[in-house]
């Protein structure tokens, strides 16, 4: 089977790929601007925005994995395309979608897929929740969505290494009520298991929605003492509401603004500090909790534990600390 992998050379896509080729009836095949080959794998040059290009590409494929990112336009649109394309296409009749646990907005519950999606946290939420909506919409067989929660592991800039570096500088620590949500960490690998998992489980039974969170993911709180304890970021700190408050409506701003401007002139970002929104305070307490349950038996996924995920992860920001 011949696997298109969108954004391929992302964090996640770049997992995907390496799984899928350890799989001796999979072939997987990186979609991206620059043709080329990596690591014996061949890139084709698509771009999922321009339905003329990715059309005659899936003509070519049997299945594709959809792990594009970006913008809210690029993430509508392209699925838009994908969909087109697929509908198309003789030959592509799988389609796995890396879509997010955003989708459930700011409900505080314990949610199934069978839970509501709500569009209420934003423009990435909101553009996620249009992408299913679209798939629902169009297709009707040979789908698999996959609605991940925090990805971390080593390379996770959100959930690793951004979390190390705040560690790091004392900006982040015990939150207390404000860093009493769920976690729903899932490590990399799981994600990319479940992905490859779709495909050779496949039974084209309609759309198949699947929560990824590790079962044993532990609340906000403790990730970031752990994490901390691994990293010698130590003492770990106590945050008042008001050091919170600071962090999110003062600091958080203008750290965004130099981001956007960096990003639009190409600057180097890297010794800029990251930043810490209202948003991201409002999930660190958000009474969530993904359901996996369905990922653990209809796709055979066999999570990576707590401990050994945070042990990978403090591995690896230790590496980077003394490169």
């Amino acid at each position: 089977m011949k696997v298109l992998v969108l954004g391929g050379a992302g964090f996640v896509g770049r997992e995907v790929v390496r799984q899928l080729a350890e799989q001796p009836n999979l072939e997987p095949v990186i979609g991206s601007r620059r043709p080329g080959t990596k690591d014996g794998v061949e890139i084709i040059s698509v771009d999922a925005l321009n339905i003329d290009a990715l059309t005659p590409v899936l003509a070519n494929v049997d299945a594709l994995i959809n792990c594009i990112t970006g913008d809210g336009h690029a993430i509508e649109q392209s699925t838009k395309n994908i969909v087109a394309a697929v509908k198309a296409s003789a030959r592509c009749n799988l389609l796995v979608h890396m879509s997010t646990m955003s989708v459930y907005g700011n409900q505080e519950a314990t949610v199934n897929e069978r839970s509501d999606m709500v569009a209420d946290i934003g423009w990435y939420g909101a553009a996620k929740v249009a992408a299913e909506q679209t798939l629902h919409g169009q297709l009707g067989d040979g789908v698999y969505i996959l609605r991940p929660g925090c990805v971390y592991g080593p390379d996770s800039h959100l959930w690793t290494t951004r979390i190390a570096k705040l560690l790091a500088a004392g900006r982040l620590g015990d939150l207390a009520e404000y860093g009493d949500g769920w976690t729903n960490l899932v490590h990399v690998n799981d994600v990319a298991q479940a992905a490859v998992n779709c495909l050779l489980r496949s039974e084209h039974a309609g759309i198949r929605t699947f929560n990824l969170a590790a079962p044993d993911s532990p609340r906000w709180n403790q990730y970031f003492r752990d994490f901390a304890l691994g990293i010698n970021a130590t003492p770990v700190k106590y945050f008042s509401k008001k050091r919170i408050s600071l962090e999110g409506k003062v600091i958080a701003p203008p750290l965004k603004v130099l981001e956007r401007l960096g990003n639009k002139f190409r600057l180097n970002l890297d010794k800029l500090p990251d930043g810490m929104p209202p948003s991201l305070f409002r999930l660190w307490q958000q009474q969530i909790f993904l359901d996996s349950t369905a990922a653990s038996e209809d796709l055979g996924v066999r999570w990576v534990t707590y401990q050994d995920g945070l042990e990978q992860s403090c591995q690896y920001i230790t590496g980077m600390l003394q490169s």
